[in-house]
């Protein structure tokens, strides 16, 4: 009696795996009724049964529809899709949909909301436009059943596609597996004259495996697209790239105009050569004019200027053991002397005092040097020199905003607009290297030699961002438009070039510049 009872409990124990082991979560069954309308709208039904362990599905599932294609032409468009109802068991379900990666997410379910365990029935119902392919001898139906973005197996999977009253399938074909596959582990039946296609799955597809339709039809079953549909597609295709170029065009004649405005340069007077500085000019003055302003905070002008000092005997510069002492000779000023170097002498007032330029006592030099700065520029601004900030500003807002309509009136997917505001920074650095280059050249008093240096390095670095992107690109399977990356690149450039041209010499700053 005891081995019979210990039987029995080891065969119910059995039993209880074998239950657990069939009520696995699965799709048992994905079936699409796809109606071809006659003007080349299709109208898909999909009833998905699924089983419900609350395991991976607990309150709901969702369904990812792939929306992008490729054309006659191999390029890749993007279809219509919209959502007209959603059940489960018979009642309506809320969704939510999602955009992301060129596929659309219906997030079907309450998040408040556990799903009994058990098997439970989907309907979705939605219409599909853009998913005709139009060839010259025939027209064609190229459709994902079951999209490959299940992380459950599908245990049987089929479609029924149902043709206008007019016509017939001419071809049939279909694929399983993932992405890309060319397995055709799948059967086909035209029935009604070809009217309607059923085709099935013949094996269990895994997680990430799919069911693909190809149906092709003659030419005329289905509306041609007209000339209205074709300015439509191309529109909504190219708007973020057609935003984004005519906001580049606008931002360059904008600073052009402002650049022939007040960036050009005055005419550079005959240039005599002299022997003696030109009166009223200090070498710190000197410095600031030939520089357009300070350079490296200004130590330059600033080392000038206490040499200058020394020469007309204000101070005695002393330098036992590499450490320069700087140390006040007489007090007071004398007329003569720039804003500047009086500012330097104000830090040492008195007959022997001194300032020692060493690590110790760089607080001190850095307040010296502030102060000697500020004086001058005080004195000096934009009467040599006109940096003309207010147009680059203007210049960069207005960028800011073509940038800003691009991404978000462009049609744009996120994915593709978060590569977009990633590249932003690494074209910044590139356009800034280039500019420092360009910069490089204003000894050669050569505005298209500054102009050519930009835009050869920029160009260099651009190449290399596009290669970078192009693999990125490929790596996370995101389709990057390499128009828009052209168009942001050249938004930048744009500012760099004309952040480093704008300003310009006053007419005394030219005169001075040449003697």
């Amino acid at each position: 009696m005891k081995l019979i009872t210990r039987l029995f409990f080891a065969f119910l124990f059995v039993l209880g795996y074998a239950g657990g082991a069939l009520a696995a979560e699965a799709i048992n069954n994905l079936h699409a009724l796809i109606d071809v309308g006659a003007d080349a709208t299709l109208t898909v039904t999909e009833t998905i049964s699924v089983n419900v362990e609350g395991q991976q599905i607990s309150r709901g599932i969702f369904r990812d529809i792939p929306l992008r294609y490729q054309d006659k032409n191999g390029r890749t468009r993007e279809a219509g899709l919209d959502v007209l109802s959603v059940t489960r068991d018979g009642k309506r379900e809320p969704y939510v949909i999602e955009r992301n990666s060129g596929v659309l997410r219906i997030r079907i379910g309450d998040a408040k909301v556990l799903l009994p365990h058990g098997v439970h029935t989907y309907s979705i119902t939605y219409h599909a436009t853009r998913q005709i392919r139009y060839f010259d001898d025939r027209d064609e139906l190229y459709w994902n059943v079951t999209g490959n973005g299940w992380d459950f197996p599908i245990l049987k999977s089929s479609a029924e596609i149902r043709l206008p009253p007019s016509g017939f399938a001419t071809d049939v074909t279909y694929f399983t597996g993932r992405y890309g596959s060319a397995e055709k582990a799948a059967r086909a039946e035209r029935v009604n004259g070809s009217n309607r296609v059923m085709i099935e799955a013949t094996r269990v597809l895994r997680p990430r495996e799919g069911l693909t339709a190809v149906v092709a039809f003659p030419k005329g079953v289905v509306a041609p697209l007209s000339a209205t549909d074709l300015r439509a597609d191309w529109w909504h295709d190219n708007l973020g790239w057609i935003i984004s170029s005519s906001g580049l065009a606008i931002v360059f004649v904008f600073y052009f105009w402002a650049w022939r405005r007040v960036g050009r340069d005055p005419p550079v007077d005959i240039v005599v050569p002299r022997w003696t500085p030109p009166e009223g000019v200090s070498p710190a003055l000197a410095n600031y004019i030939e520089r357009r302003g300070f350079r490296g905070m200004g130590w330059d002008a600033f080392s000038a200027a206490i040499i200058d000092l020394a020469v007309k005997g204000h101070l005695v510069l002393e330098q036992p053991n590499e450490t320069m002492t700087v140390r006040r000779k007489g007090s007071g000023f004398q007329r003569g002397l720039g804003a500047g170097q009086r500012a330097i002498l104000s830090a040492l007032p008195s007959d022997g005092d001194t300032l020692t330029v060493d690590k110790s006592n760089g607080a001190t030099v850095q307040s010296v040097g502030r102060s000697f700065r500020q004086a001058m520029e005080k004195e000096h601004r934009n009467k040599f020199y006109q940096a003309n900030r207010f147009y680059v500003v203007a210049g960069i807002f207005v960028s800011i905003l073509v940038i800003i309509f691009t991404l978000v009136l462009g049609n744009l997917e996120p994915e593709i607009i978060a590569a977009a505001t990633s590249m932003i920074v690494p074209c910044v650095v590139v356009a800034i290297i280039a500019g420092n280059v360009g910069r490089r050249f204003r000894e050669a008093r050569s505005l298209g030699k500054r102009i050519w240096a930009v835009i050869t390095t920029a160009f260099i670095g651009f190449v290399g961002l596009s290669a970078v992107s192009g693999f990125l690109a490929a790596l996370t399977q995101i389709e990057f438009d390499p128009r828009l990356l052209a168009t942001l690149a050249g938004l930048i450039i744009t500012n760099i070039v004309f952040f480093y041209i704008m300003g310009a010499p006053t007419p005394i700053g030219q005169k001075r510049s040449a003697e």
